[in-house]
């Protein structure tokens, strides 16, 4: 036994507490075998609470983390793809509804070749999932609304202008 493990052992005896080294490959547990009543019987020299001695405890666990090491692997060799597959799936799905909602108000906005044409144009009921678009089909209907009766205005200036 050497010098730093004699150490070691005085510490451990002179605590109230266990100490618990681990590495990859094993554990050690070291704690002081502290006097109980039960022990003054044989050990006469000692009192409630003195340290006896030190128990040791080692355990080889170099193959319970190997086995987790080779677990978690696994679980993360099919988990991430699974993750992955899932991410683009929302991007795609998300995606796809915004296309279509923009390709709404596209093709609404390119049939509109006339002041006649505004009265054909309805963003006001549409409902595209997304509030933000939804926001955006409000604004495009109050603008044709406010065309329309600029165009309204329009026609009566010229009706009134024509007597």
């Amino acid at each position: 036994m050497g010098f730093e493990q004699l150490a070691e052992l005085r510490d451990r005896l002179r605590a109230e507490k266990g100490q618990v080294k681990a590495d990859s490959a094993q554990e050690r547990l070291v704690f002081p075998l502290l006097a109980e009543n039960r022990c003054l019987t044989c050990h006469i020299n000692a009192k409630v609470g003195d340290a006896l001695g030190v128990i040791e405890v080692k355990q080889d666990i170099g193959a319970v983390v190997s086995a987790a090491r080779a677990q978690f692997f696994w679980a993360l060799a099919i988990l991430v793809p699974l993750a992955g597959i899932l991410a683009l799936s929302s991007v795609w799905w998300v995606n796809r509804r915004l296309e279509k909602a923009l390709s709404d108000v596209e093709e609404g906005l390119s049939g509109v070749n006339a002041v006649a044409d505004l009265s054909h144009l309805k963003f006001a009921d549409r409902d595209s999932g997304f509030e933000e678009i939804n926001r955006l089909y409000r604004a495009i209907g109050e603008l044709v609304d406010r065309l329309r009766r600029v165009a309204v205005d329009k026609d009566m200036f010229k009706f009134e202008i024509g007597l």
